[in-house]
């Protein structure tokens, strides 16, 4: 059996994902900046107070009301803001901007 395993390279368990037993691949670069993660996520703006989810349906519209920044015609700032993040691979750093 242990031959078998080990014509196929599945000699080693630590090499293996224990929960499909797919062989573990992994990389890693010789130098900083050869690979780099991007990843951008889009949370929602929550008002300041909270939301309907959480206060009664008719609190949040002056929650809403209260929120600080608003725009040119007066409406409140609620949608999406982006967080930007970026891991280089070589040394693992990481770093993130919204």
């Amino acid at each position: 059996m242990h031959r078998v395993l080990t014509r196929h390279g599945l000699n080693r368990l630590r090499r293996l994902d224990r929960p499909t037993g797919q062989v573990t691949r992994r990389y890693e670069r010789a130098s900083p900046g050869e690979l780099v993660h991007v990843d951008i996520k889009k949370p929602g703006n929550i008002p300041d107070g909270g939301g309907h989810r959480i206060m009664p349906r008719r609190q949040a519209p002056a929650n809403r009301q209260a929120t600080t920044d608003t725009r040119k015609g007066g409406s409140p700032v609620i949608g999406y803001s982006f967080v930007h993040s970026a891991t280089d691979d070589y040394p693992r750093l990481a770093q993130a901007k919204s």
